[in-house]
């Protein structure tokens, strides 16, 4: 039996650990934190329990995309709320997108009759990338995701509304793949769901899987160093000294950070570990955590995406907030604002007392305002419906989920470096192995199918592949 250690206990180590757990190894989960999850975890301010990275997901429902790999680890058990689809806001119109293909298209073909064709070809296109074995979808990596999007929908309104219904996917004209766009926004297309306690009970069924198997869940226990014998990984060193022996060893946080592991005579490729440090990674968020008062503004069961009229959904960087994601708590009376925010907004506050100072303060409480005044859009009151507030940025993600400066979606994909931006699993440093968001796609989706692909290779077997009709394992034209 082989005893492998995977660094990080997010949704990627935990659904790494249980696959591997589950067909015969002996995992050990090492969480620098004091509890595993990492963003899917919650916390709570006066009594109302707030998401930190889950939200929601797509994809759940049957022959969607994230159906077969949820059932495989046995969550589609979970208390799933459907949600009713999503809504886009931008200045004072509102365009509601409901879930499913046929609805989605009769909704806003009747809003942009002039649309149909291209409608018709963009969801086609969707059907097309997602249905294939994903070993032949190297053409659409390789084409871009604007290049697609403009040569389909001619109307530049619809084009903002078809990009502005996800922040999840860092839109970039030059680099995104059509592939990574079509697969999360299609996922949300097709279906959405929440879950009212949050991320925990994924965290705590995959967590009693791992142990119920025989494996072990350490927080508190921060990875110093990667051990290593003869060229080969040969187990871990914890911060507090201690030594954990190791047949294999699978990082699930940032490659940036996993190369900060190694040491300086470490047998890994010195080009490898250069590149791996050098790649771009996606912006953080900035996060107002809303307790509202009682009664104040009917909550709805669905994400809501709020820009201000004439901001360009494909330039979310900018020095003001002009993009924010509305999430309800329906049951608490509580609501989340999330903004795309880049790691240079918040850099020079990254200092031990700079979360203290009064310039980081200042700064939040102008992002604050800034989220509230694109909210009032779609709720015109929200401003005067506000109990409290908490906010986080970047920095705040760096600090306590070991986020690679605070990035929410790890490493950005590039249709012009597609050799060095998609990653595999195995790396040239014989037992270390990497898995996480980082490798393929953002989010849920992303970290799910990566712990398939980082499990799959490990032990050469497709049975861990749950898509009906692979003929082989997913990503091999990597």
């Amino acid at each position: 039996m082989r005893h492998i250690v995977i660094i990080g206990a997010g949704l990627s180590g935990l659904v790494t650990g249980y696959l591997l757990s589950k067909y015969g190894d002996r995992v050990t989960l090492l969480e620098h934190d004091a509890h595993p999850g990492g963003c899917l975890q919650s916390f709570y301010r006066d009594g109302i329990r707030f998401d930190t990275g889950f939200h929601y997901v797509g994809g759940l429902a049957d022959n969607n995309p994230m159906h077969y790999f949820f059932k495989e680890l046995d969550l589609l058990s979970l208390p799933w709320i459907k949600q009713e689809g999503q809504e886009v806001h931008i200045g004072q119109e509102t365009y509601t997108m409901p879930c499913g293909h046929e609805e989605f298209y009769r909704t806003l073909s009747d809003r942009f009759p002039h649309e149909k064709e291209g409608l018709h070809r963009y969801l086609e296109t969707f059907r097309e990338i997602t249905s294939c074995p994903i070993s032949e979808t190297m053409p659409f990596w390789e084409r871009g995701a604007w290049d697609f999007l403009s040569s389909t929908i001619q109307d530049p309104e619809l084009r903002n509304i078809l990009s502005g219904a996800s922040l999840i996917v860092e839109l970039d004209r030059k680099t995104l793949p059509l592939f990574a766009y079509a697969e999360i926004l299609n996922s949300f297309i097709c279906s959405t769901h929440r879950l009212a306690q949050g991320g925990q009970p994924i965290i705590d069924h995959l967590s009693a899987g791992i142990l119920s198997y025989g494996g072990q869940i350490y927080c508190n226990a921060t990875v110093r160093r990667i051990v290593e014998r003869e060229g080969s990984v040969a187990g871990v060193e914890l911060a507090d000294g201690q030594s954990i022996a190791a047949d294999l060893v699978i990082s699930s946080i940032n490659p940036a950070l996993t190369m900060q592991l190694l040491g300086d005579d470490s047998s890994m490729r010195k080009v490898f570990r250069r590149r791996m440090s050098s790649l771009k990674n996606s912006m953080g968020c900035f996060t107002l955590n809303i307790k509202l008062k009682d009664h104040s503004i009917p909550l709805r069961n669905l994400p809501v995406y709020v820009h201000h009229r004439g901001a360009d959904t494909w330039n979310l960087d900018t020095p003001e907030i002009h993009h924010v994601l509305m999430h309800y708590y329906p049951e608490q009376n509580a609501i989340d604002l999330i903004s795309p925010v880049s790691w240079e907004r918040v850099r020079e506050w990254d200092t031990p007392q700079g979360n203290n100072s009064e310039g980081y303060l200042q700064y939040k409480e102008q992002k604050a305002r800034e989220c509230l005044d694109v909210a009032s859009l779609a709720i015109p009151g929200i401003h005067d419906a506000v109990d409290h507030y908490w906010s986080s940025t970047p920095l705040t993600w760096k600090r306590y989920l070991n986020s690679y400066n605070g990035s929410s979606y790890g490493v950005i994909k590039d249709i012009n470096s597609l050799e060095t931006t998609l990653l595999q699993p195995r790396t040239p440093l014989n037992g270390l192995y990497l898995t996480g968001q980082s490798m393929i796609l953002h989010g849920i989706m992303g970290t799910t199918i990566s712990a398939f692909l980082t499990a799959g290779t490990i032990n050469n077997d497709i049975s861990v592949w749950p898509v009906s009709g692979m003929t082989k394992s997913p990503f091999s034209f990597l």
